[in-house]
């Protein structure tokens, strides 16, 4: 039995929440804890992606996983606040608050510089406001090209108005939210317009 089954079975016993949904969020929490501790090795990511002539990186195991499951019925929180607490519980520092500006992201990642590299994760039950905000709001037209970066995990410097340039090195994010499938329809898809103001 693989450790992912063994949470799944013991978490399972105090939520309703869909096996699949704390399956993910297992290989989240691993994914979270091991860090840059472990990667695909590049010889690995050439055999199977490029040709032989291409360089690539070796691939860390930062995931971002995103629970979509109808209110209440699903239990998305109650199964996300088990491995929020177990984060909690082993390496506090790492994660970063719920809401944020890009600015003040920039400098919550800066604050969890380890040496070697940034280690954070984001773990939020309920992402809408985080959604509208990037939709609505002209400060947060820049999350989207910093997550990006950060997802590709490459060391970046961006300038702040309050902090000067902040530079994030070598940053590895993980990243697990959850909305309603109406909420992820209408903030992550075309039909956002006509949705827009729909009960």
């Amino acid at each position: 039995m693989s450790l992912v089954d063994k949470y799944c079975d013991l978490i399972n016993q105090f939520t309703g929440a869909p096996r699949e949904f704390n399956e993910a969020i297992a290989l989240f929490g691993i994914s979270t804890l091991i860090g840059k501790k472990a990667f695909i090795p590049d010889e690995t990511m050439a055999k199977i992606f490029s040709s032989n002539e291409e360089i690539i990186a070796p691939k860390y195991l930062n995931l971002w996983v995103f629970i979509c499951g109808k209110s209440r019925i699903s239990r998305k929180s109650t199964a996300i606040s088990f491995i929020e607490d177990l984060i909690q519980s082993i390496i506090p520092e790492i994660i970063i608050p719920k809401a944020f500006t890009p600015e003040a992201l920039l400098v919550e990642l800066k604050d969890r510089d380890f040496g070697d590299y940034v280690h954070a994760t984001w773990i939020c039950d309920e992402v809408t406001r985080f959604f509208e905000a990037c939709r609505r709001k002209d400060y947060m037209v820049t999350t989207e090209s910093i997550l990006s970066l950060l997802y590709d995990g490459r060391t970046f410097t961006r300038r702040t108005k309050g902090g000067g340039k902040v530079t994030i090195k070598n940053p590895y994010l993980t990243i697990l939210f959850a909305t309603t499938p109406y909420i992820c329809l209408l903030y992550t898809s075309d039909a956002a317009d006509e949705l827009d103001g729909v009960d």
